[in-house]
């Protein structure tokens, strides 16, 4: 869970079974039962998708975020989908 006022707009979320054949009872923790979403900052019933992500930045500049580009730089070489990592301040 972030820190900050971002951590309002975070929900932990059940990952839905791949099929109905699938078991929670194997998976041996938590974290692969769950996800974190990050919620729109302008409408919070809806999840924020990728084309609302100007909505994101603008909320983190305006609340004391900044974006660490070294880790940023450093783990998209490993991470596909990442779009940066921030710290709070």
């Amino acid at each position: 869970m972030p820190r900050g006022p971002l951590k309002n707009f975070v929900k932990k979320i059940s990952k839905p079974r791949l099929s109905p054949f699938e078991s929670f009872y194997e998976v041996s923790n938590e974290e692969q039962l769950c996800y974190y979403q990050i919620f729109n900052m302008e409408n919070p019933s809806k999840p924020l998708l990728e084309n609302n992500i100007s909505v994101m930045f603008n909320f983190l500049l305006l609340n004391n975020y900044t974006i660490n580009t070294d880790i940023t730089k450093i783990m998209k070489k490993n991470t596909c989908n990442l779009i940066c990592y921030i710290n709070y301040t």
